[in-house]
């Protein structure tokens, strides 16, 4: 499960659960089997003979557009070709006609860990063909060659103000690469339009091959004040280890989180192709701009929280910090949490392992019901007003027909106790979640339901989590984290 707490202004960061253990080992991985891009290429006749069938066919009406389609945006239309996955209401997503279960099971996995790695998926995506460990592992070692920045790009993320709003300096490191693009520079010098898939897709593995060393930077700037990233990219490891290690989690004590990474990036990697950031980058690439300029534009859809700040004056957020934090519940025994938190203390990060919950026969009842209540203590100047903003769960949860479950959180200072806020998400068994599926939990909480304003002093935030199974078929099973 992971948790990210926003507030308007800057007193609490983040407060996400990140788990457990990784190894470094490098290797060198040599084959003789294709690579990536060797393989698309091998792929292109075909599907372009494919198109040629198809076009044939271009007068057969396939649909009807009907006034709430235009009104509501196009949705409900099969208005678009789209091959890498298909999102279904009672089976959930596939990918390649694949369920997750068959992705967890056909993907090759890291050196390390027991989840398929986002670069197998990938593989997956763009040639509808499961890669071999071997081709994974050169794959992995290709985005890890690329994956240092220029220097003008880590110079300019450097000089960034530590306050600015993560997503704008993304999407502005990004957009800057556009000058090192293939594309952009091919297409300059006159590009024939049937090659123009080849510097396009050096530009795209060199953008996924950065991303990660983006976002660390980004995050050791903005949350963990400055300076070196505490791990270099190993040649020999994969994708989401080394960013893992980048955002300060590698080693075997943090395999559970790698492995939460690699999980939770190879799902989110497409989603049928019609989502709002998916559209935006196809819009923005259909003028021939290149994949840094096409991507950027995505990332500017992340548009910034402002923070709210009461007074005359704008106190330094510096000067606000988390002073310490405790938990206690069934979910979270003694022993079972671990808790960082950043050198400027706005940022802390917590580790679940125990936070789990069962049903079914031979289970014992206790199972059923987790708690998690986390207290955070709070420090801040004068002129501030506190509010929880959003909060954001993520786990997993995989439940039969018949079985239930819901997450509760409760939000409320401990010197205003009477005033809390209470959010719940439940989740119905079957379907999709018969095979396990990652969920997400997204909290909106108004900023006045939930203030304790008192001047220059220390505030103790709560945070109570319960998940609570229930299940109407004595033989059903199911859990979730």
């Amino acid at each position: 499960m992971a948790m990210n707490i926003r507030r308007t202004t800057r007193a609490l960061g983040a407060l996400r659960p990140m788990a457990a253990r990784s190894a470094v080992n490098a290797r060198q991985y040599s084959t003789s089997e294709p690579d990536l891009k060797t393989t698309l290429k091998e792929a292109i006749p075909a599907k372009r003979e494919l198109l040629k069938k198809v076009k044939a066919h271009s007068n057969k009406v396939i649909g009807e557009v009907k006034v709430e389609n235009t009104l509501g945006g196009m949705r409900g239309l099969k208005a678009m070709v789209w091959e890498g996955s298909v999102l279904d209401a009672n089976e959930g997503i596939r990918f390649h006609g694949r369920t997750i279960k068959d992705c967890q099971k056909e993907l090759p996995k890291g050196k390390t860990g027991t989840e398929m790695l986002p670069e197998a998926m990938f593989w997956l995506l763009l040639t509808g063909q499961v890669p071999s460990t071997n081709q994974v592992r050169q794959f992995s070692r290709e985005l890890a060659e690329q994956a240092q920045l220029p220097a003008f790009v880590s110079k300019m993320l450097d000089d960034f103000p530590t306050d600015l709003h993560p997503m704008t300096q993304f999407a502005m490191a990004v957009s800057a690469l556009n000058y090192t693009s293939k594309f952009a520079k091919a297409y300059e010098n006159g590009l024939n339009k049937a090659d123009y898939w080849e510097p396009t897709f050096d530009d795209s593995i060199s953008l996924l091959a950065k991303l990660p060393t983006i976002a660390a930077k980004i995050y050791q700037n903005s949350y963990r004040g400055g300076g070196a990233l505490p791990a270099e990219v190993d040649l020999g490891q994969d994708w989401s280890y080394n960013f893992a290690a980048m955002l300060g989690k590698g080693g075997k004590e943090n395999e559970n989180f790698q492995d939460l990474l690699r999980l939770y990036l190879a799902l989110h990697g497409d989603h049928e192709g019609g989502n709002v950031s998916a559209h935006a980058t196809h819009l923005v690439g259909s003028a021939l701009s290149d994949p840094f300029l096409s991507y950027s534009a995505v990332l500017a859809l992340a548009r910034p929280r402002f923070p709210t700040v009461v007074g005359p004056s704008t106190p330094n957020p510096n000067e606000i910090q988390i002073v310490s934090a405790q938990f206690s519940g069934s979910g979270c025994p003694q022993g079972s949490v671990s808790t960082t938190i950043s050198p400027d203390r706005t940022v802390i990060t917590f580790g679940f392992d125990r936070f789990q919950t069962y049903i079914g026969p031979g289970i014992p009842f206790a199972e059923r019901t987790k708690n998690c209540n986390l207290h955070l203590n709070l420090r801040y100047p004068s002129g501030f007003q506190f509010a929880v903003v959003e909060s954001t769960y993520h786990g997993f949860a995989q439940l039969d027909q018949g079985v239930s479950g819901t997450f509760f959180s409760t939000y409320f200072f401990s010197q205003d106790a009477g005033a809390t806020t209470t959010t719940s998400t439940s989740i119905e068994g079957g379907g999709i979640w018969k095979d396990g599926q990652v969920y997400t939990k997204q909290d909106v909480i108004p900023t006045a339901a939930l203030i304790w304003a008192q001047c220059g002093a220390s505030g103790i935030l709560n945070v109570n989590n319960r998940i609570n199974l229930v299940s109407r078929v004595p033989s059903a099973y199911g859990s979730i984290t």
